[in-house]
């Protein structure tokens, strides 16, 4: 059997008991860039915002979320400038399909710097700024708001897992295709344990660990080609 302590808010330590766990902690947002001198704003604070005056987001990012949110102000006549440290947008991606996207974005006047190194930040009255080294040359851009969209990481950091022998990179929960970890008796789904931060996803794999939990004969495998 194993066992885990379940430590609440009011400093109570409760032990649980079971013959298998399943992980599935989610993930959250990446820790910001550390410059104090501007205010900046993550996307679920963006999304949830119920002001009429929609924020003009100079935003740094790679993923996704950065490349969706700045095609969704810009469609609203918000000027928007995307800053992007890797040559080209959505890293993680296809090549065309980014050549793709960054033609799409210059057509639809979204500013966008790629390949660039963050120097500082500073604040002008209502003015907020970055500037950044792109080419060998400096340059410098300014909003209303900044919007920081760079990506979640898995929500593990203060579980211990290597308490109970459970193999992690970079916080991420290593499991094989049965969403096992390195400890037998505990599976993972979801953020925690990767490789896409996509909900179907997630589901998939908690229900691929409960199924092989229950019926360890006859184990299904995460097919992520489907």
């Amino acid at each position: 059997m194993g066992r885990v302590c379940l430590q609440t808010g009011w400093g109570e330590v409760r032990r649980l008991t079971a013959k298998h766990f399943v992980i599935a902690t989610g993930s959250v947002i990446a820790p910001p860039l550390s410059l104090r001198s501007t205010k900046s704003a993550t996307s679920p604070a963006i999304t949830r915002s119920r002001s009429r005056n929609f924020p003009v987001p100079h935003r740094a990012g790679r993923r996704a979320i950065a490349c969706e949110l700045a095609q969704f102000f810009a469609r609203f006549d918000v000027k928007v400038t995307l800053i992007q440290r890797s040559s080209h947008v959505l890293k993680e991606f296809d090549a065309d399909a980014a050549a793709v996207v960054e033609s799409v974005f210059r057509r639809e006047e979204i500013k966008l710097f790629t390949g660039t190194r963050l120097l500082d930040a500073h604040r002008k009255r209502k003015a907020q700024g970055r500037r950044v080294e792109q080419e060998g040359k400096r340059r410098c851009a300014e909003a209303e708001e900044i919007l920081l969209a760079l990506g979640r990481s898995p929500n593990t950091a203060e579980l211990g897992l290597a308490n109970a022998g459970v193999a992690t990179e970079q916080g991420r929960i290593v499991s094989d295709s049965r969403m096992r970890t390195s400890a037998p008796h505990i599976y993972a789904a979801g953020d925690c344990t990767g490789p896409y931060e996509i909900v179907h996803i997630a589901i998939q794999q908690a229900e691929i660990a409960t199924h092989n939990l229950l019926h360890p004969r006859a184990p299904r495998r995460m097919d992520y080609g489907c």
